[in-house]
């Protein structure tokens, strides 16, 4: 029988930087309160469509467009906590699921002139945030 090297059957773990679990804890609350904002407006669609074509007459939307942006704003959201989770297991998988629902979360945001820049902003810079410690993750 051939023995195996104890070394080869350890799984190397790597240290997770406290700037990391602090950055991760944030920005995890952040896009999991998002991802059940984004859920519970899910049931008042109707609702929120009638507000929007009462109030902003110039945009009208029918309710089926409103359900499909609150809808991808939730997966979106819920990619983002996901993504945000494998990296608190440093691993680098968890970095682009984060990094692709970010990027496309920024990108309908720059499309709405009605969305202020400055949250905008804060998708662009945990991506960054997250980007400092990609190098540590496996």
């Amino acid at each position: 029988m051939e023995e195996k090297d104890p070394i080869e059957e350890k799984e190397i773990s790597i240290s997770r930087p406290f700037l990391l679990s602090v950055i991760s804890l944030f920005f995890l609350i952040f896009f999991t309160i998002f991802a059940l904002l984004f859920l519970l407006s899910l049931f008042y669609t109707g609702t929120i469509a009638q507000v929007i074509n009462t109030y902003i007459p110039e945009n009208a939307f029918s309710p089926l467009v409103i359900t499909l942006i609150i809808l991808s704003g939730f997966v979106l959201h819920a990619a983002a906590s996901t993504g945000i989770l494998l990296m608190w297991n440093m691993r680098k998988k968890g970095y682009f699921v984060f990094s692709v629902s970010c990027l496309l979360l920024t990108t309908f945001q720059l499309t709405q002139h009605q969305v202020s820049i400055a949250i905008t902003a804060v998708y662009v810079g945990a991506v960054i945030l997250f980007g400092l410690f990609y190098r540590r993750m496996k």
